[in-house]
């Protein structure tokens, strides 16, 4: 990681699959499962993929195709473990299909911090708190020790913690 300078404090993972047409016989993984692409009579593996916050891809796994994408976190977090060593500060990115509270356990006890979109209901019932301009802070984001003239887009967030 350090060819590029990448400042691995944010990884974005997500999940995808593809399909193949025939029977995939030297293909252990292809298997039918949920079709992303309404493809249900092919086999299919699932492919997930861990970016960086600037998009860099870190790592990406295969998995069998009737795989849950749920089951797929703590594989992905135990080959990121692996591969770059256990870090500090980290904050994992997940999509809903993910986020089940079996994983965002998970990503608490390896001591990490994440950030998930919410269910549709969670935010039509949150969506009047976020509409008062006020209580919105800036965060400061400092420029990159080792990509000192880097553009640092302007953000401000409005914290609101549930249930920890």
């Amino acid at each position: 990681m350090n060819l590029f300078n990448l400042d691995c404090i944010v990884y974005l993972y997500d999940i995808t699959s593809t399909y193949f047409e025939g029977s995939c016989p030297k293909n252990d993984e292809a298997k039918r499962g949920y079709s992303r692409d309404k493809r249900p009579d092919c086999k299919q593996v699932l492919m997930g993929l861990v970016v960086d916050r600037e998009g860099f891809p870190i790592m990406h796994e295969v998995f069998e195709g009737n795989r849950s994408d749920g089951t797929t976190l703590g594989t992905i977090l135990y080959a990121l473990e692996e591969r770059q060593g256990k870090k500090e500060m980290i904050t994992v990115e997940v999509d809903r299909g993910t986020a089940s509270e079996d994983n965002l356990d998970l990503v608490k006890s390896r001591g990490y911090s994440y950030v998930v979109a919410s269910r549709q209901g969670e935010r039509d019932r949150l969506l009047c708190e976020f509409e008062d301009e006020g209580g919105f802070v800036e965060v400061v984001r400092l420029p990159s020790a080792t990509n000192p003239h880097q553009k640092k887009s302007h953000v401000e967030v409005k914290k609101k913690e549930c249930g920890g």
